[in-house]
């Protein structure tokens, strides 16, 4: 998918970044096999918080899918290799 101006520049200032994947998944939409990606907020935490208050791993896996426009279903069969670039960008976990 071709980007837009205001897409480039908000990869240039750190705002988002597409992530090409190593294995690309399918979804009821089709393969996706770039993810682009922006930086996960406080409020996407807390609306992960109150969604699964006892589970840590759907907490993390929502508030990806809100970052990145995914589903929350998408990130199952998606290769630990891409979640980790995604995991490290969206909330800066090594």
């Amino acid at each position: 998918m071709a980007q837009n101006e205001a897409q480039k520049l908000q990869q240039k200032i750190g705002v988002t970044q597409t992530i090409q994947l190593v294995q690309p998944i399918e979804t009821p939409n089709g393969t996706v096999t770039e993810v682009t990606t922006r930086r996960v907020l406080v409020k996407d935490y807390k609306r992960a918080a109150e969604l699964y208050p006892n589970s840590a791993a759907l907490q993390q896996i929502h508030v990806m899918a809100l970052a990145s426009g995914l589903m929350p279903e998408d990130f199952e069969n998606m290769a630990w290799e891409d979640y980790s670039k995604l995991q490290t960008f969206c909330i800066g976990a090594n």
